[in-house]
């Protein structure tokens, strides 16, 4: 074996051997993140194999290999980071982002649709009151035009009319 195949076969070992860490760290997990630069690094050390098999074999015919890898690549890594979502938390450690967990995410968003609830019912609970205020103020309004009637009826009567009312 000359030295160029030796390296070419070196080359080809140590990606086989970053590709079998990757499939342990896809089956390990534990998180998504874990398993999608697994999944690059597996993208990655094939890459690295069909290269070695293109230079070694001169078989330039499975360049188009290395393009579907480079898109299946890049495809991932989009579809996974659409997937997760950032959110600022608060650690304990300073804060700062993190991605957050299926459970972490559900949390958040029951929390902030309660704060949205809770909201709308102070608003409703003020349009109320200010219904009942103006409810009240019309109908204070209305007694105190009903008093002035009844005192202007009571000032226009004259003393006869009492005496010629009760006879």
């Amino acid at each position: 074996m000359t030295p160029l195949e030796l390296l070419y076969l070196g080359i080809a070992g140590v990606a086989a051997v970053a590709a079998l860490l990757a499939f342990y760290r896809i089956a390990a997990g534990p998180s998504i993140m874990d398993r999608t630069v697994a999944s690059d690094v597996l993208t990655a050390s094939a890459f690295t194999i069909v290269c070695v098999m293109i230079v070694w074999w001169k078989r330039s015919d499975l360049g188009l290999l290395l393009i579907i890898l480079a898109l299946t690549a890049f495809l991932t890594a989009v579809v996974v980071a659409r997937y997760i979502r950032r959110d600022v938390i608060d650690d304990s450690a300073g804060g700062g982002h993190r991605i957050l967990t299926a459970a972490e995410d559900a949390e958040r968003q029951r929390l902030r649709e309660e704060e949205e609830l809770r909201a709308e019912l102070e608003e409703i609970d003020h349009e109320v009151d200010a219904a009942a205020a103006e409810e009240r103020r019309e109908a204070e309004r209305r007694e105190a035009e009903s008093r002035e009637v009844e005192s202007r009826g009571a000032g226009r009567r004259r003393p006869g009319d009492a005496q010629g009312e009760a006879q």
